[in-house]
């Protein structure tokens, strides 16, 4: 088990936005400083119940799934869109995308009968250390191949818009 020896560190400023100081060293918005920030600047709040709540909605794979393949692409995508790049039924996407969206993770839009999702313009800075964590750094196999169906259904498009509904 590692520990972590908080006893010697200055403050350094605010974090998160925060208007409490941080009693710790800046490590960007790594997932290690969010967790040390969460369990030790605010132990036992409002804050981080959160947290708390992000990284369950991100617990379940398909969700996961579903929130990369937002990450990537580069603009909002059709609910079909992502059903179709992740191989799932449309109403199992849906399911899953009401629950990032529930947590603040993802946003939506309805255009005609198309509801498409996205990430929030506004953000915590919480929120963009897990999407940076997301986009860059969860990988493998399946992300790769929900990635490349995810563009070859894109390119269907047109005038940048899902037209086809689900397959």
């Amino acid at each position: 088990m590692t520990v972590i020896n908080l006893s010697n560190v200055v403050d350094v400023g605010t974090c998160f936005g925060e208007k409490q100081p941080c009693r710790l060293i800046p490590l960007g918005r790594s997932l290690a400083h969010m967790l040390i920030h969460a369990y030790t600047c605010l132990r036992g709040g409002d804050y981080v119940r959160s947290f708390t709540a992000e990284f369950k909605a991100l617990s379940d794979p398909t969700r996961l799934r579903a929130l990369k393949m937002i990450l990537i692409s580069d603009g909002p995508i059709c609910v079909c869109e992502l059903s179709d790049a992740l191989e799932l039924p449309q109403y199992q996407v849906s399911k899953h995308l009401a629950i990032l969206r529930q947590v603040g993770l993802v946003t939506d839009s309805r255009v005609g009968t198309w509801v498409y999702y996205s990430i929030p313009q506004r953000v915590s800075d919480f929120a963009a250390g897990l999407y940076d964590l997301v986009k860059h750094h969860v990988g493998g196999p399946v992300f790769q191949r929900d990635a490349a169906r995810l563009k070859a259904r894109l390119e269907l498009r047109e005038e940048g818009r899902c037209v086809l509904g689900p397959k």
